[in-house]
């Protein structure tokens, strides 16, 4: 106490005020983590972007400078647009993942250690694609959500599938489900260093872990549309940033895209939309009654015979089928037209409504001024068609040349047969030349996949 009271005039801060500096240098991190699952809302800024939201990824090696660009991307955003950020790498925990988390670290102490990581690894999945979920719910409300690492294809040494699938198959094909649900970014900024400078930047790390993590995405091309890669080596920390705004600002300032394409077996539709959809990783290529399932009930409820012909396809009921398909799509449509503002994603479709329609006329279901009338009235919705066509020999080698069972009635016909079955469609996909929709021919012997992609590209660029 004699002590207490010499030292007395020379202490900062009394005994209280010491304790509480203490506790929160100690607890910050701790203090930091609860506010955030308290107060959910931690999104800055007040107003929406005009062609809404997005999700804006980023991956990289540790030391590549992903904290640091977040966190200046966020602030720069913040000026402009509701912003927030969410950390997919480590999300924070659900309840079964509370519990999970909880239940793997007492079998650690048991010394039951695989069985632990095993349900480690589940809660990271499955709190991972909670995670996700949040930030998609997030953009379709307008928010630009910039998302901390994400579960890519390209990368398997982080924020990946881990469960042994020979040992465990139930439960990898549990977490592999989780991880393959994880999908639909907008935009994704793999920040590559090299390892050897990521070895200098970070020398306390695991020289192994950190050269195959960094390794991956320094070697991996990034060359996907909708993927930007940045070497944080080369480019100083300013460069870096200005490189990611203008990518921003221009993915914040280009529409959602709208197509669909058509075309005869063999020439190439399925290739090239497939491309599409994984260079445009936020994308859609059906109506999907899952997502539009008021628009489907209320097409059943207005068209139960043509439900039923859905249900119990045969060459009697057709017409009924195409009516409910058409039907159905057209609603879907006139939705989204209304609530632009509510589906914040590309719709690349892989003959859909304009198909139905052509084949329609082309199978005399309705006629031409039918048809006509139906395209036109969904034109406003479309950016333009894609016309895949190619010379009436080579398709036909094409389809002879198939291995697959699903190629239809094309494969039987002799060449006489088929190029009569192809003027056919050509006479049908003719008549949207006389519609309002813009209509790109695209002849696929001329130009690869690849360059077709570009065509499309520039197009989408050009709206």
């Amino acid at each position: 106490s004699q002590l207490k009271k010499r030292l007395k005039p020379f202490q900062a801060q009394n005994e209280v005020s010491s304790f509480l500096v203490s506790f929160l240098r100690l607890n910050k991190n701790r203090l930091i983590n609860l506010k955030n699952k308290l107060v959910k809302n931690s999104i800055k800024g007040s107003k929406l972007p005009e062609h809404g939201g997005r999700l804006i990824a980023f991956v990289g090696g540790d030391g590549a400078g992903k904290s640091t660009n977040i966190a200046q991307l966020k602030k720069s955003l913040s000026k402009h647009f509701k912003t927030t950020s969410i950390h997919i790498g480590k999300p924070p925990k659900s309840w079964i993942g509370f519990f999970l988390y909880y239940f793997a670290r007492l079998l650690h102490i048991l010394k039951a250690n695989e069985l632990g990581l095993l349900f480690m690894q589940i809660r990271l999945a499955i709190d991972r694609k909670r995670a996700f979920k949040q930030a998609v719910r997030l953009r379709d409300k307008g928010v630009v959500v910039i998302l901390d690492r994400m579960p890519t294809e390209e990368i398997t040494a982080m924020d990946s599938p881990r469960i042994n699938a020979k040992r465990y198959p139930r439960l990898s094909k549990f977490e592999k489900r989780k991880y393959q649900s994880i999908k639909g970014v907008d935009l994704l900024f793999a920040l590559k260093l090299n390892p050897e400078i990521a070895l200098q930047r970070r020398p306390k790390d695991n020289k192994e872990t950190l050269r195959v993590r960094s390794g991956q995405v320094w070697e991996e091309r990034w060359d996907k549309l909708y993927q930007i890669a940045i070497n944080t080596g080369e480019n100083d920390i300013e460069n870096v940033k200005k490189l990611i705004l203008n990518n921003v600002w221009n993915n914040l300032n280009q529409k959602y895209l709208r197509i669909e394409g058509v075309g005869i077996s063999g020439v190439g539709k399925s290739t090239i939309i497939k491309q599409l959809h994984s260079h445009y990783n936020n994308s859609s290529t059906t109506f999907s009654p899952r997502k539009f399932y008021n628009e489907f009930l209320l097409t059943v409820f207005l068209n139960p015979i043509g439900f039923y012909s859905r249900l119990f396809p045969s060459n009697f009921n057709i017409k009924h089928r195409v009516n409910f398909n058409i039907e159905y799509q057209e609603k879907v449509i006139k939705s989204i037209g209304k609530n632009n503002n509510k589906y914040f994603e590309h719709f690349i479709l892989d003959q859909n409504i304009i198909y139905s329609n052509v084949i329609a006329y082309k199978d005399r279901v309705f006629n031409k001024e039918i048809a006509l009338n139906n395209i036109n009235r969904i034109t406003p919705f479309f950016d333009f068609i894609i016309y895949l066509d190619a010379p009436v020999e080579i398709l036909y080698e094409r389809i002879k040349n198939r291995k697959s069972i699903s190629t239809g009635r094309a494969k039987d016909l002799s060449f006489d047969e088929f190029e009569k079955f192809h003027q056919e469609y050509q006479n049908a996909f003719n008549i949207l030349y006389e519609t309002q929709m813009k209509i790109i021919k695209i002849n696929t012997t001329q130009y690869s996949p690849e360059d077709v992609i570009k065509m499309i590209s520039v197009n989408s660029f050009a709206k």
